[in-house]
């Protein structure tokens, strides 16, 4: 964690600050972005984002939404790289990192997980483009179904924590 950070984050907390990622305002989404970015590295982040699903929100939030999807706003693509940024500090973390991943691999390509991990800035529009290679078959469409399956299981894991 940076100089300054808080230390020992509350569990309860960091979920809201992982759901808000999913939910809200430009400004709200972007407030939430940076501050879990500042904490990556504390224990209840990344406890949070691997082992609670705070991960599922994050990919949700990456993901794009199809004309079914109605309850989702789009991530403002200023949003979109700091986002896969947070994803791949998560994937990287080395208590959590495993789990996390794992917990990727469950909704996304191997090759993406790969690629969210290694940290490249290209993710964020990999995971919105056609891609096809040996390794991986990925569409708009398949992103936008993956999307639409993942905020649902984040409102029922919202829905779930709250009671």
């Amino acid at each position: 964690a940076l100089p300054g950070a808080p230390k020992g984050l509350g569990a309860a907390l960091v979920r809201r600050m992982y759901q808000l990622l999913a939910s809200g305002s430009a400004d709200v989404r972007a407030c939430a972005i940076a501050s879990l970015a500042l904490v990556a590295d504390d224990a209840a982040v990344a406890a949070e984002g691997a082992v609670a699903g705070g991960m599922l929100y994050a990919l949700g939030a990456l993901l794009p939404a199809d004309g079914d999807d109605a309850d989702c706003t789009p991530l403002p693509q200023r949003l979109r790289v700091p986002c896969a940024a947070l994803v791949g500090r998560l994937l990287r973390h080395p208590a959590r990192g495993e789990r996390a991943t794992a917990l990727c691999s469950a909704w996304l390509p191997a090759a993406l997980v790969e690629t969210l991990r290694d940290g490249s800035a290209s993710v964020a529009d990999a995971l919105v483009a056609s891609i096809e290679t040996p390794e991986l078959v990925w569409s708009r469409k398949l992103a936008a179904v993956t999307g639409a399956r993942l905020r649902t299981a984040c409102r029922e894991q919202a829905a779930q924590q709250a009671a």
